[in-house]
């Protein structure tokens, strides 16, 4: 099975990187204003990374009008390789497989299809074995965008419950393997859960939109809101859980603003499975 190599895919991203800082004026900064410009220049695969990364490099440093330099292009490109790209390379020496692509956020994807374009390889496949629901919420989930200081697209999941109950303590032993892939942890002894106390507001609340002129935040918008019927829809007993480390000074407690976290929106399905989405919020 073809794999592409971590190199070009960073490669990928520092094209896209080069057309924003490009994009800048005598200033040496780049205003929405020059992205827009710049963007009419790019086309399909490069086009979609240049725009995506944009947005961003523009909300890690979300101010009104704000403006980007070289140096705020050149942190989140840093980030990226290691968050976005790095961190799913599981076997650095064999390049990204099709399973370790597919964990990544849409970023991350949109840097390999690039690369791959630009070497004129195909991008690895694999045979999946997903239910019904799993692939109707992963297609109604492929535009939804959740935006941190880093960017997580919503990925289904699943589990044989068991006859348990739905709890924190459950999904963090259920989703153990994937959880510590997220945190690059051996165990998941200094990791947590908080639970949202109000999951349908939460579920609701990931259609909202701040900005309708915005055509990205409406398509993402609009896609969250199919994933929220979806599980609405075919779920029962739905909770959200927000993973990440503990506290230091309270381990019974979440800790704030730790890094990366993990959302489990979760629910039972007609057959007693535990299944939903995972997504990843970056807090720092």
């Amino acid at each position: 099975m073809s794999r592409i190599a971590k190199a070009d895919v960073n490669a990928a991203l520092e094209r896209a990187a080069k057309n924003i800082t490009d994009a800048a004026g005598a200033d040496g900064i780049t205003s929405r204003a020059d992205m827009k410009k710049a963007l009419e220049g790019l086309k399909g695969t490069e086009k979609a990374l240049t725009d995506r990364f944009f947005r961003f490099v523009d909300h890690r440093d979300a101010a009104p009008d704000a403006r980007i330099t070289k140096s705020d292009v050149d942190r989140a490109v840093a980030y990226s390789k290691e968050h976005l790209i790095a961190k799913y390379d599981v076997k650095p020496q064999n390049g990204l497989s099709a399973k370790e692509i597919g964990k990544m956020s849409m970023t991350g994807q949109l840097a390999v299809k690039l690369a791959a374009e630009l070497k004129g390889v195909s991008m690895p496949t694999q045979p999946t074995q997903v239910s019904d629901l799993g692939k109707a919420i992963n297609d109604a989930g492929k535009d939804a965008d959740y935006t941190s200081e880093s960017d997580s697209t919503p990925t289904f999941v699943e589990a044989d419950l068991g006859g348990q109950a739905v709890s924190g303590e459950v999904v963090m032993s259920l989703f153990a393997d994937g959880l510590k892939h997220s945190f690059e942890a051996d165990s998941l002894k200094d990791f947590t859960f908080e639970k949202e106390e109000k999951p349908a507001d939460f579920i609701k609340g990931l259609a909202d939109v701040s900005d309708p002129n915005d055509a990205d935040e409406v398509k993402s918008a609009n896609a969250w809101g199919a994933v929220g019927k979806l599980i609405n829809d075919n779920l029962t007993d739905v909770e959200v859980y927000r993973i990440g480390p503990k506290d230091d000074q309270d381990p019974t407690k979440l800790g704030v603003d730790q890094g990366a976290y993990e959302y489990y929106v979760v629910g039972k399905t007609a057959d007693g499975k535990l299944a939903g989405i995972t997504f990843e919020s970056v807090e720092t």
